[in-house]
């Protein structure tokens, strides 16, 4: 009578095996292992442990500076008289004002962010405190598009900040902010809309920071 012997994994009843040795979870007589022993070849083969997987690293919220522009606020600029400006601030609140007024007759650059990995609003804010940069507002917005309109990135919402503690909040208590689409048609999507500025800021807006030059 021949004897034969199971070699079976004792783990859940699962087989392993690899090339070049005795499976395990074969059957063999014992002469065949025997001989097959006296030859080198391995009782049993190791299998390497899988390594576990790792999940990839969050990157970091960053912002790339794709442009810089400059303009002259004019000499005549008074938002309290202008109808567009009166409005806008409207938009904001019943009592709201500019952190900073952008001053008649001075000449103020504008640096051009593109967001990147969903940074926040706060971080937008640490940005501009970074750069030393004006907190103004709607005022800011429209004196942009009106001086740099043609030059300003196209397909994003435009962003231009003030601090969160003046921001309009909607019924869920989520701070908005005036922005404008500059569309790739001249006369699509170009007019002031508040939009929620609640969870990461996306590479589709581009924030806008004022400096004096």
């Amino acid at each position: 009578m021949q004897t034969t012997t199971d070699m079976r994994d004792g783990i859940h009843g699962r087989k392993k095996g690899a090339p070049g040795g005795i499976h395990e979870g074969g059957i063999f007589t014992l002469d065949q292992l025997h001989e097959l022993k006296t030859k080198g070849v391995p009782a049993v083969v190791a299998i390497p442990e899988a390594t576990p997987e790792v999940a990839p690293e969050k990157e970091e919220p960053s912002f790339e500076l794709i442009s810089e522009l400059h303009f002259t606020v004019p000499k005549e600029h008074k938002p309290k008289r202008d109808d567009i400006f009166k409005w806008a601030n409207k938009q904001m609140g019943k009592r709201y004002f500019p952190t900073d007024r952008l001053k008649a007759g001075r000449e103020v650059k504008l640096s051009l962010y593109q967001p990147h990995n969903g940074p926040s609003l706060e971080d937008c804010l640490d940005l501009i405190e970074s750069k030393g940069g004006l907190l103004a507002g709607p005022e800011g917005l429209l004196l942009s598009w009106f001086h740099c309109g043609e030059e300003l990135p196209r397909e994003q919402w435009l962003l231009c900040l003030d601090e969160k503690e003046k921001l309009p909040k909607d019924e869920y208590g989520n701070p908005r902010v005036i922005s404008i689409f500059k569309s790739l048609m001249p006369t699509m999507g170009e007019w002031p809309h508040m939009i929620r500025v609640d969870g990461p800021i996306s590479k589709k807006n581009c924030l806008i920071i004022f400096t004096y030059v």
